[in-house]
């Protein structure tokens, strides 16, 4: 069945989709439904895509009455109910919907049948060109004439302002072709203007100058706002101190993509409503991930008292932007400072494939944005990285997606460890949600160990050691050890390595303080095998963590010391498009 086939084929590729059937009719998989008028209300007011499998009757008839704007229109598309025609109907070129025609057709082997303008011709689209950039765009009228004069023939000529022309690859070059595509028989669609005078479009996140008037103005949306406050700062205060620092500055609201500041503000209404006036979102950070953003900012000795950082408005700009483009400006109780966010990519490592991915990246001089979960993983990296910025602290789902909103990288690398299965799992749901690719890192398999007992998780594991004597050296991490606790004479036989910042959370487990053995790895077999005799350890319990993790330093010492080995099964690798460190480096090159 169509419906089955396009949601088994987007389910595959990370996207969040529904199917739907009319109630008299039933087919696994699909949701039955009584009223179409409120489902695709629904999907209206949540800027959902539209597929509908039926007559393009239908689809208008219960659509007409929600269509306002191109603007804020839902995508809408039409597909025969044979499968063999995809037809984009409503917000092709903003909402996305010419490109979702494409994506769905190529699943079905079917046409796509596009019949806007620009499209039909293979011209250069200003809105559809905006609408993958994120650039508001300043004059819907104007980029009507625009597309009529891409339709006679005429080149576009388009200047971007230095300040944001690496946001834009394809107009590197001096001609390109129709939205990157090549196809021999177009002829050039936009030309790069070298000046903004003269130029038909002008993309930029400042206010409008002399020499670009008369020009259509794209404005990306790539400034992010440091903000400080008072305690019981309201909204109106904070609302104009953005917007009189932006002024003052020459650079357009429109260009604001969020609003960031430490995490003593986040219960803060103000700032909150301040977000929610100017429909950016809101990111707070903590004192000890602001302090270690890079290079010198307006340093306050009273602010390092109060809020135990030197600066929040430019470190909480600078945690999601590259380059601060305003400086710490003081509006009655309030500051404010902006940034440039252009980072190419979002890593997410704490592994040794994030720390070979960072290396490629700053060799390579690809501006991104790394994150670790711990110290612990920022010290192990490179240091003096100059086209890499490395944030540390645990992300939630909605951290996650505000960042990927914020920044909107190429895509989001998940480097993280084979065992962290849930923080996998909110990268691509926020990912999924904002429309970002994932990339997900695997690490190479370990052959199965000839005479260790494996386990599916550690409460498993921990069951099996009750039955048991002796003592046992736990070397899983600090995550676990609370399950542990509950092996029959715990406080006795429980020995466990951590790193040394997890030595607290050992003791929280209830490890006696002189069976934690503090320390870095990675471990030699001579290392470990000093440890299980040591703590005179009958078993060794380990994850699966493979070359990188010392796995086979660790099954030589358990040989050596006549210790038993249990392991602990990596959990299944769900993602489908799962790939090895070297193939995501291809992938990055290729990109």
């Amino acid at each position: 069945m169509t419906a089955q086939k396009l949601i088994r084929y987007l389910e595959d590729r990370g996207s969040v989709c529904c199917g739907y059937l009319f109630d008299r009719y039933t087919c696994a998989g699909l949701v039955p439904f009584h009223d179409g008028k409120a489902l695709v209300r629904e999907a209206f007011e949540e800027k959902s895509p539209l597929v509908f499998i039926s007559a393009a009757g239908i689809a208008v008839r219960l659509i007409a009455p929600l269509v306002r704007d191109k603007r804020w229109d839902s995508p809408v598309l039409v597909i025969d109910p044979q499968g063999q025609y995809v037809i984009p109907i409503l917000s092709g070129h903003i909402g996305g919907a010419n490109a979702l025609a494409r994506c769905l057709a190529e699943a079905l082997g079917a046409k796509a049948i596009l019949t806007t303008a620009t499209d039909a011709q293979g011209r250069f689209a200003v809105d559809t060109f905006a609408a993958q950039h994120d650039c508001a765009i300043d004059d819907m009228r104007a980029a009507k004439e625009i597309a009529v004069r891409a339709l006679t023939g005429a080149p576009v000529r388009i200047w971007a302002d230095p300040q944001v022309r690496d946001l834009f690859p394809e107009l590197r070059d001096t001609r390109n072709e129709t939205c990157g595509r090549k196809q021999a028989e177009e002829a050039a669609a936009y030309e790069m203007a070298q000046t903004p005078d003269g130029a038909d479009v002008v993309i930029s996140m400042k206010t409008a100058g002399a020499g670009d008037a008369g020009a259509l103005r794209l404005v990306p949306r790539r400034l992010v706002a440091g903000v400080g406050c008072r305690r019981g700062a309201g909204k109106d205060d904070i609302l104009s101190a953005i917007r009189d620092t932006l002024q003052e500055q020459q650079f357009d609201l429109r260009a604001l993509c969020a609003l960031t500041s430490i995490d003593r503000k986040e219960d803060e209404p103000g700032m909150r409503e301040a977000a929610g006036a100017l429909g950016v979102p809101f990111l707070t950070f903590p004192a000890a991930t602001l302090a270690q953003v890079p290079g010198s900012v307006s340093a306050s000795a009273f602010v390092q008292d109060v809020t135990g950082v030197d600066n929040v408005c430019e470190r909480s700009a600078l945690t999601s932007g590259t380059k601060l483009l305003i400086q710490k400006t003081v509006k009655r109780h309030v500051t404010v400072a902006a940034a440039l966010t252009d980072f190419e990519f979002l890593l997410f490592g704490g592994t040794t494939e994030g720390k070979e991915l960072v290396e490629f990246l700053e060799q390579t001089h690809r501006r991104s944005l790394v994150l670790v979960a711990t110290p612990y993983g920022a010290e192990v990296l490179p240091s003096g990285l100059k086209y890499v910025r490395v944030l540390v602290g645990r992300q939630d789902a909605p951290q996650m997606e505000k960042l990927f909103e914020i920044t909107r990288p190429r895509c989001v690398i998940d480097a993280t460890h084979p065992y962290a299965e849930r923080v996998s799992a909110a990268i691509r749901a926020a990912a999924v949600k904002t429309g970002r690719r994932v990339i997900r890192v695997k690490r190479e398999e370990t052959p199965e160990i000839k005479g260790a007992a494996y386990f599916s998780d550690a409460a498993r594991a921990a069951a099996f050691l009750s039955r048991t004597d002796g003592n046992i050296l736990l070397t899983t991490g600090s995550k676990d050890l609370p399950v542990y606790a509950g092996v029959r004479d715990a406080k006795e036989r429980l020995y466990a390595r951590v790193l040394p910042h997890s030595v607290q959370a050992a003791r929280e487990a209830g490890i006696r303080e002189e069976h934690i053995l503090a320390a870095e790895g990675p471990f030699t077999m001579e290392e470990n095998v000093r440890a299980i005799r040591g703590c005179g350890a009958r078993f060794l319990v380990t994850k699966d963590s493979g070359a990188p993790g010392g796995m086979a330093e660790k099954v030589r010492a358990a040989e050596v010391s006549g210790c038993a080995l249990l392991v602990i099964r990596r959990p299944r690798e769900d993602a489908p498009d799962a790939v090895s460190v070297s193939r995501c480096q291809e992938v990055l090159r290729d990109m």
